[in-house]
C-alpha cells in the first residue's frame, strides 16, 4: 500500500475529517502503510478470524512503540508475534484443561514456559526488553538515541517544522515528493541564477542593470559577476 491509497481509506473515516485532523490523517496514513508491509504479513500465519486480529493489534502495537529497521528485523518481529499468538492459544488449551479436570497437566505448563523462553529471546534479539537490574552507560544510551535519530531522519526527510516570520506561529511543513515534476529549471544555467528574458531585454537595452539584479532578487555585483562570466565562458548556454 503507497502514501496516496493509505489517505483514500482513511479520509472518510470520521475523526480524521476536517482540516484540523489533517496532521493525525498523515500520520495514520504513515502507520497504515507500515502495517500493510508485505514482508510483517502476519495475519496470514494463523487459521482462524481471532488470531488473525490478534496478531494485527500486536503488530500495531510493536510499530507504535519501536522501530523495525530491516529486513531481518521485521523477519524477528514476526515469529515474535506468532509465539506471543501460540502463548495465547497454549494458556487458552490449560485454563480449558484446568476448568474440565480442576488440574492442569505438567506437559501444558512445560509447554507455556518453553513459549514464554522463546518470546524473551527474540525480544533481546530485537532489543526490546528491559532489564531493571542493568543500566546501560551513557555511551550506549548516546547511541541508541543517535541510531533512532538517523532512522526517523531518513523517514522524515519532507517533514520540517519553524516558526512562521509573519506571525510567529509554528507551522509544519510536509512535502509531498511522490507528486513532484522534474523539469529544467527557469532560473539557472548550469550553477549559475539567470534568466534568458531578463538578459535578453538587458542586452536590448530595455531594463537596466538594476532591475535586471531586482528581477533576479540579487546584487547588482552578483550581474556583473554574472556578465563577466558570461563573456568569458562560452559553455555558458544563455
Amino acid at each position: 500500500m503507497d502514501y496516496e491509497a493509505a489517505i483514500r481509506q482513511l479520509k472518510n473515516l470520521s475523526n480524521m475529517k476536517g482540516e484540523e485532523n489533517k496532521e493525525k490523517l498523515h500520520q495514520a496514513a504513515l502507520k497504515q502503510i507500515k502495517v500493510m508491509d508485505k514482508d510483517l504479513n502476519v495475519q496470514s500465519m494463523f487459521p482462524t478470524r481471532e488470531e488473525k486480529s490478534l496478531s494485527k493489534k500486536l503488530l500495531k502495537k510493536y510499530i507504535d512503540d519501536y522501530t523495525i529497521e530491516s529486513i531481518s528485523d521485521k523477519n524477528t518481529l514476526k515469529q515474535l508475534i506468532y509465539f506471543e499468538v501460540i502463548q495465547y492459544r497454549l494458556q487458552q488449551v490449560t485454563n480449558k484443561a484446568h476448568d474440565e479436570n480442576k488440574s492442569v497437566p505438567l506437559k501444558y505448563l512445560d509447554s507455556l514456559h518453553k513459549n514464554s523462553n522463546q518470546i524473551i529471546a527474540l525480544k533481546e534479539t530485537l532489543g526490546i526488553t528491559h532489564d531493571n537490574n542493568i543500566k546501560e552507560d551513557s555511551y550506549n544510551s548516546l547511541n541508541d538515541i543517535k541510531k533512532k535519530f538517523s532512522i526517523w531522519r531518513r523517514q522524515n526527510v519532507a517533514e520540517r517544522t519553524r516558526l512562521c516570520p509573519h506571525c510567529g506561529k509554528m507551522i509544519h511543513f510536509i512535502m509531498r515528493m511522490d507528486s513532484y515534476d522534474a523539469k529544467k529549471h527557469p532560473f539557472f544555467q548550469g550553477r549559475f541564477l539567470t534568466n534568458k528574458l531578463f538578459l535578453k531585454l538587458y542586452k536590448e537595452g530595455r531594463i537596466t542593470r538594476k532591475e535586471y539584479s531586482e528581477g533576479l532578487e540579487v546584487s547588482l555585483d552578483y550581474i556583473s559577476f554574472l556578465l563577466k562570466k558570461i563573456d568569458k565562458n562560452d559553455s555558458i548556454n544563455i
